[in-house]
Parts: C-alpha cells; structure tokens; sequence
C-alpha cells in the first residue's frame, strides 16, 4: 500500500535526516519512479526533477553497467515481467536491449503522469550535462529556480557534473545495436521521442 510504501522510505531514511542540517532534502533515484503517490504522503510539497535521456544512451550505458551480467541479470530477465507491463514477445525476453528500450518507454510514461499534478520539472541529460557551457549553466540555472536553490557558481557547478562518476568500462557502444534493435528502438520510442524532441540528438 501507499502508506507501506511512505514507512519503508522514511525509516530507510530517518538516519541521515537526523544528520541533515540543511532545510531541503534533494534526492536521486532510477528506483523512485513508482513511488510517487507514496511520498507525497509525507512530503506535501514534493518537487520531481525529471532528467530523461536519449533511448538509445540510456540503453548502452544500462548494459555498460552490468545490466545483462550476474545478478543484475537475473532480475532484469525474470522479475520485469511480473512487476512491469512489459508486451514483449517471448522471444525478446532474451534481448536486454530490448528489455531496456520497454523499460524506457515505461518508466518515463509513467514520471509523465505526475506532471499533470504540478510540481514537476522535465530536464533533458543531454543538456544537463552538454559539453556546452552556456547549455549546461543555463539548464542549472532553470533546474536551480525550479527547486528555489542557489547556486553562486553555475560554471563550477556545470564542471562538477562533467566529471565522470560511476566509470562504466563501456563495453558496448552504438555499434553494437543490431539493425533489427535499432528498428525495434525507433519504433517502440518514436513516439515519446518526439514529445521529448530528441531527433535532433540523432
């Protein structure tokens, strides 16, 4: 339930609020997703920064990470199915790459349905984190306002993101994406793809 799920979060979390002495509590999570509803049980003021990445980004650095590998993979091929409503043939159920053009697909529809609520802001990765300084401070700056945070220094701010974090060991790269999953890739996202006006990032 909704309140299940608000008690199991604040006692994950009770430690480290006891320890904060700043007012805000910022948060970044790829598991949060679902959880929404939940959380604005107790925190009434909830803002969602939402930071949506190109497909086919997310997807290489996902198997980049160990997505298909060991445990991971274990999860990610049999626990999706009963807990996400993935319309995959069975064939596809083998396929991490498809897997994870599903998931993309999924999770981001399913943050969408929180914009309706208020409070909730859609940032592009691909700008946040833009090699371009000007893009990256300007995507700060509105992510900043957005959250009524301030930041003295946005350049330093931008550079800090740059820097790389959780090294994958970036295994698999663009050309590892068969024709046939490109195709799947196109057509399974085409259309979200176009609200988030990624084509110009092909």
């Amino acid at each position: 339930s909704k309140d299940f799920i608000a008690r199991q979060y604040c006692q994950a979390r009770s430690r480290l609020w006891e320890k904060m002495k700043c007012p805000n509590y910022v948060e970044s999570s790829n598991f949060l997703f679902g959880c929404i509803p939940a959380l604005r049980r107790i925190a009434v003021d909830l803002k969602i920064v939402h930071v949506v990445r190109e497909p086919k980004a997310y997807i290489l650095s996902h198997l980049n990470h160990r997505f298909w590998q060991g445990r991971k993979k274990i999860v990610a091929k049999y626990l999706p199915y009963w807990r996400e409503p993935f319309d995959l043939d069975p064939h596809d159920r083998n396929n991490p790459i498809r897997i994870l053009a599903d998931r993309w697909v999924f999770v981001n529809e399913t943050i969408g349905r929180y914009t309706d609520r208020g409070n909730c802001m859609r940032v592009k990765f691909e700008e946040l984190f833009s090699p371009d300084q000007s893009i990256a401070c300007n995507t700060i700056s509105a992510v900043a306002d957005f959250l009524e945070l301030t930041i003295n220094d946005h350049t330093k701010t931008a550079a800090l993101l740059r820097e790389k974090k959780n090294v994958s060991p970036k295994r698999y790269r663009d050309g590892d994406i068969t024709p046939a999953d490109e195709v799947y890739i196109q057509e399974k996202c085409k259309k979200m793809n176009q609200l988030y006006e990624f084509d110009r990032f092909d």
